[in-house]
């Protein structure tokens, strides 16, 4: 009689750790299916906003044929246009150079004659000399700040692909 309910209470402890373990694996399940639906959503996100920011491939048809091109993103598009705008103030300010540098020299060269203009002052023309070289000098930092961000650009999008 002993061993009956030694052997009952056996099988309900192994029904019992049965049912824990079936519950256990559920939860288990339950937690990989959500963090596995997550990391592809993310995954997603992730893909759409380096598509919208590097580029896409478009395919177009050409006749029978199709072609695949690639369309470039927010990201190269504003960095061209930082770039455009990056030589004009430098073009803007190379001639202005050229100009300052010329109408220093022509001074420079007219000191011995009667014909001055009062208005000129040698400091003033030197300043504005440095002054704009320094503006040259910044803009070249910035053009090679552009270059490298170029540089990231193309091997994220190289990755992308």
């Amino acid at each position: 009689k002993v061993i009956e309910t030694l052997q009952k209470q056996l099988e309900g402890s192994n029904k019992l750790m049965e049912h824990k373990l079936a519950k256990k694996d559920s939860e288990v399940e339950r937690l990989v299916r959500s963090h596995s639906t997550r990391e592809t959503s993310e995954l997603r996100q992730k893909i759409a906003s380096d598509g919208a920011r590097l580029g896409r491939i478009v395919y177009m048809r050409s006749g029978m044929c199709t072609v695949e091109s690639w369309e470039d993103g927010e990201g190269f598009r504003t960095l061209k246009r930082r770039r455009d705008e990056l030589k004009t103030k430098l073009s803007t300010m190379k001639e202005r150079y050229r100009v300052a540098t010329l109408e220093q020299k022509l001074h420079k060269n007219n000191q011995g004659s009667t014909v001055t203009d009062p208005a000129y002052d040698p400091l003033s023309a030197m300043e504005n000399i440095e002054s704009i070289r320094r503006h040259i000098a910044y803009l070249t930092e910035q053009e090679h700040s552009l270059n490298n961000e170029e540089q990231i650009l193309h091997t994220q999008k190289a990755a992308h692909i």
